[in-house]
């Protein structure tokens, strides 16, 4: 926060000019930032951005170069210039500041296309009428505003009626006049480095493919966190938990870009020196699968030497070679490409596809390959072959097969399945020779992995009735799920992968696993906190930020404690909530306890429980001094007279880590064992 300055009656009186100079010289700092800023909209599509004139066109283009490093998202941006600043046709509408005189703003006519969906950015919200007009003048131009993004917000000044439906977020929140900022973030997952003891199955992922992660976490199929990092000099500084051994874990192998394979096949190659009892590898997407062929003399099929590489280093777990699980593998040839001490088997996500199709349709393959591939899994199915052909200097798609075709049969309902889509071009035209034979059909689509170079979805995904697609390629199905709740789309169905995962780890419960029951929001950044309820629930722990307690830094009597308690669950999200308070409470002549009160809320129902430790009576002084100034608590006025390292005062004292006795006091909700039994 000290990086953004305060400068008072500037440019004017009475303005508080927040300068964000000192931000911009902090590059990993603001690179954070920015991906802070991003994580408060996640389900807001856009295709390119509008950069308000003129620290916007800072965090635009950073917006822009993250998207495009991190997630290879070819994003667009054009300025919103102030007038007399842009060449050429424009558009421009006119705008109040709040300081100064009316101003106007204009957008180059070539710069934004009807169809558009545009985030519009800038360093600073006040009224929200630079963003306004900004906003009108896209809107003229036939595009979407889907959301508004600035690095601060002046708090009361906004006007609401600028932004009906618009989702508008800013990072940081100051008061319009003088006054402190607050940094607002979305919970965040806690990434212990300790695993549950009755964790069986663990699941470790890489950070690409968290999302299908976070989505698998059951009772029996815990998370095991890994803290993927960098040394100064770039190369991977990577630590996880040392604690599992013994047990089967399950690694979610990312393979959508070559930049991270080298992270991970560190981390892979070290897991069974561990003494882990099995090693499953997950492979969702393949990305390299379609380089299996070679043209030409001194042309590469990168697909063989980096399955070598991979299985290669693998050493032996305590029951065997590791396995590698890969799903819907693009060419049948490439389980053969892995050396021999690591197990392969292919799974399928077309079960998947098969619970979503009500009726007994007709499929489509839009090649040969595809057939070859998938038409097992749709015995007794009417099919259809497609194939290029050559006419002239052009290559048509055309039908060159029927396969269990009845008599006379003229069918309705027609999916067009593959393996994975690219630029959809082939998918297309298979559409348009069904439809120049069977012009009354219903045609549906299906790929299991989504490539879409470029969003070419955008141009593919309308030509169906519904398309269906999985979540295996999550770089580019979150993209298409975030369009799809921007624009309230009703035709995508992307199907979970982690369906599969469950059923390869042998998940029994799997069938009626909610994961949000396994998501725990717990009002506090306090790492003691975090890993009590972590080692409590052995599900994803959330940390959220700003839940004040409402009482002295030091609550005294256990009404003052539950108290506390109560005011942190306020505004806390989620499905289930942990808030947690500890005060001194009096137990008797000159003796004095810690106590931890908990409460567990699934609403509509809380749950409290609390545990208590004896304060040596030889300590009393510092507990009197706290409870006459509770500005400051017991436990940090005895670590600073003693010595004692931030945070263990509850060791020395009392024989009982804080997290032990934050644990036990969620133990004597028992909560847990309830919920189990639901469950």
């Amino acid at each position: 926060m000290n990086l953004i300055r305060t400068y008072v009656d500037y440019p004017s009186k009475d303005v508080c000019f927040r300068h964000i100079e000192p931000l911009l010289n902090d590059a990993k700092t603001f690179n954070k930032y920015i991906e802070d800023l991003l994580a408060l909209m996640p389900n807001v599509y856009f295709n390119t951005i509008g950069a308000l004139d003129a620290r916007g066109f800072i965090i635009g283009a950073a917006i822009q170069s993250f998207l495009y490093h991190r997630h290879r998202r070819n994003v667009g941006l054009f300025m919103v210039r102030k007038a007399g600043k842009l060449p050429g046709e424009k558009t421009s509408a006119s705008y109040s500041m709040e300081y100064g005189e009316p101003k106007t703003l204009e957008v180059s006519n070539e710069a934004v296309k009807p169809g558009d969906y545009v985030l519009l950015v800038d360093d600073l919200l006040a009224t929200g009428g630079t963003l306004n007009a900004a906003r009108g003048i896209v809107e003229l131009m036939g595009a979407t505003v889907t959301g508004c993004a600035c690095l601060i917000q002046l708090e009361g000044l906004r006007d609401e009626s600028f932004f009906s439906g618009k989702q508008v977020v800013a990072l940081f929140k100051y008061p319009a006049t003088q006054g402190e900022g607050r940094l607002v973030t979305q919970p965040k997952l806690y990434r212990s480095l300790k695993t549950r003891e009755s964790a069986y199955k663990v699941v470790m992922w890489h950070p690409s493919l968290e999302s299908i992660a976070l989505k698998t976490i059951t009772q029996g199929l815990q998370p095991c966190h890994v803290h993927w990092d960098s040394f100064s000099d770039g190369w991977c500084n990577i630590t996880f938990t040392p604690d599992i051994q013994n047990r089967c874990v399950m690694f979610l192998l990312s393979l959508a870009n070559k930049e991270i394979f080298a992270e991970q096949l560190a981390l892979l190659v070290a897991l069974p020196r561990q003494g882990i009892a099995s090693l499953k590898i997950f492979v969702p997407f393949l990305g390299p699968g379609t380089h299996e062929r070679v043209r030409f003399p001194g042309m590469l099929a990168t697909v063989e030497p980096m399955l070598k590489a991979l299985t290669a280093c693998l050493p032996m777990t305590k029951s065997g070679p590791a396995t590698l699980h890969i799903l819907d593998i693009h060419a049948l040839q490439e389980q053969f490409y892995v050396v021999d001490n690591v197990h392969v088997k292919l799974e399928s996500a077309i079960p998947l596809l098969k619970a979503q199709l009500k009726k007994f349709c007709t499929v489509a393959f839009p090649d040969d390959g595809a057939y070859k591939r998938f038409s097992e899994q749709f015995k007794g199915h009417p099919m259809i072959i497609c194939g290029k052909m050559r006419n002239g200097d052009t290559r048509e798609v055309r039908i060159l097969d029927y396969v269990n075709w009845p008599k006379e049969y003229s069918p309705t309902e027609v999916i067009v399945v593959d393996d994975l889509v690219q630029s959809g071009e082939t998918m297309i035209k298979c559409v348009d020779a069904i439809k120049a034979r069977f012009p009354d059909t219903h045609v549906d689509g299906y790929a299991t992995h989504a490539v879409f170079p470029n969003e070419a979805w955008r141009k593919v995904i309308p030509k169906f009735r519904t398309f269906y697609l999985t979540n295996s390629n999550p770089g580019v199905s979150d993209v298409i799920d975030a369009y799809r709740t921007t624009s309230g789309n009703t035709n995508i169905k992307i199907l979970g992968v982690e369906q599969i995962l469950r059923k390869i780890c042998g998940d029994v419960t799997s069938h009626r696993a909610d994961h949000e029951l396994y998501k725990w929001y717990v009002a506090s950044t306090n790492k003691d906190k975090l890993q009590a309820v972590q080692e409590w629930t052995g599900g994803l722990v959330y940390a959220v930020d700003g839940c004040t307690s409402g009482v002295p830094e030091q609550p005294v009597g256990l009404e003052q404690t539950t108290l506390g308690a109560q005011n942190r669950l306020k505004g806390c999200p989620g499905t289930l909530h942990v808030a947690v308070e500890n005060g001194i409470v009096r137990t008797g002549d000159d003796q004095y306890e810690d106590v931890a009160v908990v409460i567990v809320a699934h609403e509509p129902n809380t749950w409290t429980g609390k545990c208590g430790v004896a304060i040596p009576r030889e300590y009393n002084v510092y507990v009197e001094a706290a409870i006459q100034d509770p500005t400051k608590t017991f436990g940090s006025r005895v670590e600073e007279a003693m010595g004692f390292p931030t945070g263990t005062w509850h060791e020395r004292l009392c024989d009982m880590s804080r997290v032990s006795q934050i644990e036990t006091a969620l133990r004597s909700t028992r909560f847990l064992p309830k919920c189990l039994r639901e469950w």
